[in-house]
């Protein structure tokens, strides 16, 4: 039997860490520190569940690092909270108004998306048939997702990932304006009018192969709901407390919805012979033994800055010609008894190009600009586009027990298309809706 000592202190120490970012943040769950914290707890305690599956156990340097960089990553969160409640003002409330969508406007979208949908799934389709796809429309998906994960050098063509960019920011608008309407306004059947688009954005997250750009949605509707329900009770302590029962609920749809998305995609499949908590457990917990493990591998340099985590950056800086290689995200893998993974949270990636302690920094960096900017939303006036900006792009922190995403896949070229499209299609929808006012009071803040 494996010692799951150091895992059960893991789990301890990191909910200890959650415990006291909730208390001192006045149970505001959506400060990055409690969601860094928290994430990382709910994985340590997976990673206990399935060391008895896998016989897998902790390793002490692993426990130090990944305690240590927390502790950085909930201290520098809290301190900057604390730091930014002094400074900013209270704010009292705003003239809060809802939105009536211009339904010729609506339909347009809809049209589109359904024709960019169509394209896509036939590019999705051709490119199945060229790796073999003897199964139609429905063995599409697990062909081409097959060859992602044998070769990580396949990627879609380029027109394929804008119509996805435009499908993405379209349901992102239409998807505030349908909850800014419901929470702020109560329902009314009339606010269904924003869905359409939603769905038609369906197909899109289906042929993306994988669960992650359906869970970033998902974190995205989350965040936005959260954020306006505590403005609309400007963060009193029973609305924050009423508010971490609904995290737990949308916690346990999380997950049932990761296992739902490997089924579609196919990434489940082949997974048959294990319950539905191993499927969770695997993909939520392995990842902290794992970065224990690697850890304690020698490092091989390749003697460039931040090949593991910079790949964007020399991607662009190759295309207008300086000569820098190709670097390659893929990670080693790690295996257990009767396991292998190559998922090591956020941590091992900071660790691998920077060093120990640049990663620390790392949690540094990204603990205060992301309170920064949490803060600047929670004091100021209700900002439809500062909110859907930030929402967008909080699911990082929701991934560090995964791996890193804010280096991959925020600081990269199609966040400045995501942007600009986004601001361009909130401006149009505002330009063309109908504003009821419901008088002030749905901005308040403690």
């Amino acid at each position: 039997m494996p010692d799951v000592s150091l895992l059960l202190l893991l789990f301890v120490a990191l909910a200890l860490l959650c415990a006291i970012a909730l208390v001192v943040s006045h149970m505001d769950f959506l400060q990055p520190a409690v969601i860094g914290s928290a994430v990382m707890a709910i994985s340590a305690f997976f990673a206990v569940l399935g060391a008895h599956w896998w016989n897998y156990e902790m390793t002490f340097e692993g426990w130090c690092i990944i305690v240590a960089a927390i502790v950085v990553f909930v201290a520098s969160g809290l301190w900057t909270y604390h730091m930014s409640n002094q400074r900013e003002e209270t704010v009292t409330g705003h003239a809060c108004e809802l939105y009536e969508i211009s339904w010729p406007l609506m339909c347009s979208f809809c049209a589109c998306m359904i024709v960019m949908a169509y394209f896509s799934t036939q590019a999705m389709y051709d490119l199945s048939l060229s790796l073999g796809n003897t199964e139609g429309y429905s063995g599409m998906i697990r062909v081409v997702r097959g060859t992602i994960e044998a070769d990580e050098g396949m990627v879609f063509n380029r027109w394929m990932n804008y119509r996805a960019i435009a499908a993405q920011m379209i349901a992102t608008a239409y998807l505030y304006v349908f909850l800014h309407d419901v929470i702020l306004g109560g329902w009314h059947w009339r606010f269904l009018a924003a869905l359409p688009p939603v769905f038609c954005y369906f197909p899109f997250l289906i042929l993306s192969t994988g669960r992650m750009t359906m869970l970033c949605f998902v974190i995205y509707a989350f965040v936005v709901a959260t954020v306006l329900y505590l403005k609309k009770y400007g963060y009193a302590a029973t609305a924050c407390r009423r508010a971490v029962g609904y995290a737990v609920l949308a916690g346990a749809a999380f997950f049932l919805l990761f296992y739902l998305m490997g089924l579609i995609t196919g990434k489940t499949s082949a997974a048959v012979d294990r319950s539905y908590l191993q499927i969770i457990t695997h993909y939520a917990g392995l990842s902290l033994p794992a970065f224990g493990e690697i850890v304690t591998y020698p490092v091989l340099e390749d003697g460039l800055i931040g090949s593991h985590t910079l790949g964007a950056a020399y991607r662009i800086l190759a295309s207008i010609g300086l000569p820098l290689p190709m670097v390659q995200n893929f990670m080693p893998f790690t295996t257990f008894d009767g396991i292998d993974t190559n998922v090591y949270t956020v941590l091992w990636r900071y660790t691998w190009d920077f060093g120990i302690v640049g990663m620390l920094l790392m949690m540094f960096l990204i603990s205060v600009g992301y309170t920064l900017a949490y803060q600047q939303i929670r004091h100021a006036r209700l900002q439809p586009y500062a909110l859907m900006v930030y929402a967008l792009f909080a699911y990082p922190l929701f991934w560090f027990p995964m791996d890193d995403r804010l280096l991959m896949e925020v600081f990269n070229t199609t966040t400045l298309y995501d942007l600009v499209l986004l601001f361009a299609l909130y401006e149009l929808l505002m330009r063309h809706a109908k504003k009821t006012s419901l008088g002030r009071g749905a901005g308040e803040t403690s």
